[in-house]
């Protein structure tokens, strides 16, 4: 159904069923409370008097899942207990959607004076868009301090991304792991979180 323009009433004609009908019961049903499907949701507008109900998805890991080990500079799935059950939300979008996430790492290193861990968003299903450092959580640590040398637990910062340019339908944003520098230490991330808002 849609959303049905009123009619304009003349003093003296009384509307017939059919146009109380369209006029009151379809465009009730075009409400937030007819629209709504199951708790939770919210409403965007789709269109000009069109509005769709969203559901926010979220996905996470603990420690207690076992790690993901990446040696690689190139953005992939690493390796390690939970590498083929990365933190994964399916939600069904219009054109944007707001992806946050988290995550913390280990960072151990060999010579490289800087090494760093990276955590960025790969969208696939009706939308595909590689995951890039424009829109990545970076951990680093620093070999000059005490513990660089050793490797070192890092609290990842809580990052987020506004995606634009989507295609509407059921996309799936998923957590994707690199290294600066390949051969001199790895990271090993923990505690992974991802929550996307449709829009």
């Amino acid at each position: 159904m849609a959303w049905v323009a009123p009619i304009t009433f003349v003093a003296g004609t009384p509307p017939t069923a059919a146009e109380i009908n369209s006029m009151l019961y379809t465009n009730m049903l075009e409400t937030m409370p007819g629209l709504a499907t199951q708790r939770g949701q919210f409403f965007v507008t789709s269109g000009v008097n069109s509005i769709v109900a969203r559901t926010i998805g979220q996905d996470n890991r603990t420690s207690a899942d076992g790690p993901i080990t990446v040696t690689s500079t190139s953005y992939g799935n690493g390796t390690g207990a939970i590498s083929h059950a990365l933190c994964t939300v399916t939600v069904t979008t219009g054109i944007s959607a707001l992806a946050i996430w988290n995550s913390q790492a280990n960072i151990s290193h060999s010579t490289d004076s800087n090494q760093k861990g990276f955590t960025s968003v790969a969208i696939t299903g009706d939308t595909t868009v590689a995951a890039s450092d424009n829109y990545a959580q970076s951990i680093e640590v620093d070999s000059t301090e005490p513990f660089g040398v050793f490797g070192a637990s890092m609290p990842g910062s809580l990052m987020a991304h506004y995606f634009t340019g989507l295609t509407a339908g059921s996309n799936t944003f998923t957590l994707k792991y690199r290294v600066r520098v390949a051969g001199e230490g790895f990271d090993t991330f923990y505690g992974q979180s991802l929550a996307v808002i449709p829009f």
